[in-house]
């Protein structure tokens, strides 16, 4: 009977010990799993400790045509840039990294807010390897002491900073730059392409803004388009007025305009 009892057990006792077997088999894995993954770990953990980061922030200061210092600030992958591209800002004062300030107390103190755009544009454009230039604006660094700029010295403004980043080694030359203005700096955009002896590889408008533009006083020889208009669209000076004349119209009669006339128009 005895006899018998082992018999019986014995396919059991094969069992269990195969299911030992296998079970000290998987716990050897997962051991050698868990000291290659610990490995692994800490030769990442070391690269990152040793390796510059991916992104670099240059700093330095743009002196303009008229004396004044204004900061300006590059940032860059660690590859050499695919081109350099200059942020040119809305109508809003702004810094060179991203920070604006609409009003101001007595003491000139703002409470800076982030440009919204220009930060996700930062999120976007160095990881992909170009390179992002900004500089500040004149009303934001001398907020009590400068107003709101003139596009034209605003785009002066640009072609300093254009002829800083080539001095810095920063930009080889005008071809390797992309321009790119969001809002009201699309309209400086297109005053600094008269500025430079090389055209840029790219002008890119981000938006537009016709408030900078007093229509009552000024004529259409100084109107922000005009260049624009010369130069991509070919057309003549004639053609220009028309369109300014249009333009114009528009701008005076658009204020008192009632709701249905402006729909079916």
């Amino acid at each position: 009977m005895r006899n018998i009892e082992i018999l019986t057990l014995l396919p059991i006792i094969r069992f269990e010990r195969k299911k030992m077997k296998c079970y000290i088999s998987t716990q050897t894995k997962v051991l050698k799993w868990l000291v290659i993954s610990m490995m692994s770990c800490t030769q990442i953990q070391t690269l990152a400790n040793t390796n510059p980061p991916l992104l670099s922030i240059v700093d330095f200061t743009v002196k303009t045509y008229d004396g004044l210092e204004l900061p300006a600030q590059v940032i860059r992958s660690s590859q050499p840039p695919k081109k350099v591209l200059i942020f040119i800002m809305g109508g809003t004062p702004c810094d060179q990294k991203g920070n604006m300030g609409g009003s101001w107390d007595a003491n000139c103190v703002s409470e800076a807010e982030p440009y919204d755009f220009y930060i996700r544009f930062l999120k976007t454009m160095p990881a992909k390897g170009y390179a992002v230039a900004t500089m500040a604006k004149r009303n934001f660094v001398y907020p009590c002491n400068i107003p709101r700029p003139y596009l034209n010295d605003f785009a002066r403004d640009i072609h300093s900073l254009i002829a800083e980043l080539k001095e810095r080694k920063l930009l080889r030359s005008e071809d390797d730059l992309i321009l790119v203005g969001h809002s009201e700096g699309s309209i400086v955009a297109t005053k600094v392409l008269p500025l430079l002896k090389r055209q840029p590889s790219a002008c890119v408008l981000l938006g537009s803004g016709s408030l900078a533009f007093d229509f009552k006083k000024q004529s259409w020889e100084n109107w922000y388009f005009v260049d624009h208009m010369r130069r991509v669209s070919g057309m003549s000076d004639e053609q220009i007025q028309q369109v300014f004349n249009l333009f114009k119209k528009i701008d005076k009669e658009l204020p008192t305009i009632d709701e249905k006339t402006f729909e079916n128009q």
